[in-house]
């Protein structure tokens, strides 16, 4: 190479480059590589916000402000830790990026932080549930909700052989920041759709009627099992290998005698060991269920005309097993605050060592 040429940049970023081939994530990366406002905007808009576009710059100070109340409520309760003024009056957001490139400066974890929690608010947002949200509600709970009776003694799904049910829910839309925290928690992070946005859940008076929940909900049409999420699919309540076993065992009894017989053999059994690999870290293996996630085609005439299929899940649960989820360490209060502090440690990361 002569004197005076150019030596050539052969230095790699090794840890954004990892994002890409070995299936790191982007809200671990510690720092970004970005050295001037021109860099921080032509950042924007490959991330795809325009900063000379007001619409754009108006959304991201929203979710800018959405990242530091989230931060507040959700990650530094009841912690000596707290945003620096600095950091939360600067609404400029090319600053942060630049501040979350320095490694030298005061506030490149708290600029990281908070760019971690805005990345994953930025994708939490679904269009359809926003701009068609009620309806897709009423198109996916009338489907079951016609199936359900109630009488003096109790709640049924369906007519004459009717199922009996302790209890029937339909989950309220679940809020943004528990799905931040849904997102935070999983190691794809923002590659994770969210399934649960629309929840049902039927709780049964014991475990086998859980399967016959399922039985009832497909001959009858109420659910397509094409449009099942395979992946998504979790039994921790019923072994059905057994559950065969014991069916053809009784191929000699009537209808009602098998049926009976078979409730109690079920119940006698202990449940099924949690599937592996853990579905859900957080969850406790006290928590048994049978779950899965539908697709629904959702048809919108207002305000134009639209197709397009949505997620809900299903979980079916034995009246036991539900009431041990109201409690104890499988309770949901306790599974939140499991994901608050896997979020809270990935988030803040080495903020957290300076905490007295």
């Amino acid at each position: 190479m002569h004197k005076n040429e150019p030596k050539i940049d052969i230095s790699f970023p090794f840890e954004i480059l990892n994002s890409f081939v070995s299936g790191n994530t982007a809200i671990d990366i510690p720092k970004l590589i970005l050295e001037n406002l021109a860099e921080s905007e032509s950042f924007l808009e490959c991330y795809g916000y325009r900063w000379d576009h007001p619409e754009d710059r108006k959304e991201i100070e929203h979710i800018r402000a959405k990242a530091i109340e989230f931060i507040e409520v959700e990650l530094l309760l009841d912690s000596p830790l707290s945003i620096p003024i600095e950091i939360s009056a600067e609404k400029d957001i090319r600053f942060l990026l630049l501040w979350a490139s320095d490694m030298d400066h005061d506030f490149q974890r708290w600029a990281c932080a908070i760019l971690r929690v805005a990345h994953t608010l930025a994708h939490c947002y679904s269009h359809f549930n926003e701009r068609y949200g009620e309806s897709i509600r009423n198109q996916i709970f009338s489907r079951f909700e016609k199936h359900l009776r109630r009488e003096n003694y109790g709640l049924f799904l369906g007519d004459g052989q009717s199922i009996p049910l302790y209890n029937f829910e339909a989950k309220p839309q679940k809020p943004l920041f528990s799905v931040v925290l849904k997102l935070l928690h999983k190691s794809e992070n923002v590659a994770t759709d969210i399934f649960d946005r629309i929840g049902l859940r039927f709780i049964t008076k014991n475990r086998f009627d859980a399967l016959l929940v399922v039985r009832y909900l497909r001959i009858h049409n109420i659910i397509m099992f094409a449009n099942v999420k395979p992946s998504r699919s979790r039994n921790t309540l019923i072994d059905l290998e057994e559950l065969e076993n014991e069916i053809q065992s009784l191929s000699n009894f009537d209808r009602e005698e098998a049926l009976e017989e078979i409730r109690q053999r079920v119940e006698n059994r202990d449940y099924p060991g949690p599937p592996e690999p853990s579905y859900n870290p957080y969850s406790n293996a006290n928590y048994h269920s049978i779950q899965f996630t539908c697709r629904q085609l959702i048809r919108v005439n207002e305000p134009e005309r639209a197709r397009f299929f949505f997620p809900f899940e299903i979980q079916i649960l034995d009246e036991q097993s539900y009431k041990k989820s109201r409690s104890g360490y499988a309770s949901h209060e306790l599974y939140k605050e499991r994901q608050r502090d896997a979020a809270r440690t990935r988030v803040l990361g080495e903020l957290l060592k300076t905490e007295k």
